[in-house]
C-alpha cells in the first residue's frame, strides 16, 4: 500500500503509482527528488506569469497597499515553494506526470531561464490540469478550502491563492475595506487569465480555514 507524506496536498490529486514509476516516490512517500522537480517547476511558472500578467505586480499592491495586509506564509508546500507573501500558486503541480526525459531535461537546465520557460509553456496544461477518472478536466470541480462554492475551481484552470491574516483586522470597516480590495483583485487575475486565453481560477485564504482533503468531484 502507498502512503501519503507526513504533509497534505489539498486538492489531494498526485497520483503515487505514476510517482513509482518514474522514480519520485521511495517508500510510500514522494521522495527528494519529487520536491525539488516542483521546486524547478513552481519557481519557472512563477517566472512565466511575471511575464504574462506581471505576477509580481499584483503581489507588490497587496504588500504596498494602505490597507496594510498581514502576511499569511502557511506550513505547506504550495506557500514554501514561493518567493511571494500574499499571493501564491494553489494548483498541484504533477511532477509524477513528468517522463524520465523530461526530469532530466529540468535537472539539467533548471539555470537556463530561457529553457525553463519554454518547457514550462509547453507543458503547463499537462502539469497543473485536473481530472478525475475518465472525465475531462473541463467537467471537473476541485475543492480548494471549505466545501462552498467559493472554493471550488473547474480543473481546467490554473489557481491561484491570495493569502493574508483577515484576525488582524481591528473593525468591520477595515475586514470589509480588505474584502473588497481583494475581490476587485481576483476578478483582474481572472480576466488577466482570459487575454492570454488560459483560464485562471483564484481562492482567497483570509487565514480562518484548516488545509482540508476533499476529492475530485464531477462538475454536472
Amino acid at each position: 500500500m502507498l502512503v501519503k507524506p507526513h504533509y497534505k496536498y489539498h486538492p489531494d490529486t498526485i497520483d503515487f503509482e505514476q510517482a513509482l514509476k518514474n522514480g519520485t516516490l521511495t517508500d510510500g512517500k514522494l521522495n527528494e527528488r519529487f520536491h525539488t522537480l516542483w521546486g524547478i517547476y513552481y519557481k519557472g511558472l512563477q517566472r512565466l506569469l511575471d511575464k504574462l500578467i506581471n505576477f509580481s505586480e499584483y503581489e507588490q499592491r497587496l504588500a504596498r497597499s494602505d490597507l496594510a495586509f498581514t502576511p499569511l506564509r502557511e506550513d505547506n508546500v504550495y506557500h514554501k515553494s514561493s518567493y511571494c507573501k500574499f499571493l501564491f500558486i494553489r494548483s498541484n503541480i504533477h511532477v509524477e506526470r513528468l517522463t524520465l526525459e523530461e526530469i532530466d531535461f529540468l535537472l539539467k537546465n533548471n539555470n537556463d531561464e530561457n529553457q525553463l520557460l519554454e518547457f514550462v509553456s509547453s507543458t503547463l496544461e499537462r502539469m497543473v490540469f485536473e481530472n478525475y477518472g475518465n472525465e475531462p478536466s473541463s467537467r471537473v470541480r476541485i475543492n480548494y478550502g471549505p466545501v462552498i462554492p467559493e472554493y471550488f475551481c473547474l480543473g481546467n484552470s490554473l489557481v491561484l491563492e491570495i493569502a493574508y491574516y483577515q484576525s488582524g483586522c481591528k473593525t468591520a470597516s477595515e475586514i470589509y475595506q480588505k474584502k473588497d480590495f481583494v475581490k476587485q483583485m481576483k476578478e483582474e487575475l481572472i480576466e488577466a487569465g482570459r487575454k492570454i486565453e488560459f483560464p485562471m481560477s483564484v481562492v482567497v485564504n483570509e487565514g480562518s480555514f484548516p488545509l482540508g482533503i476533499q476529492r475530485p468531484r464531477l462538475f454536472r
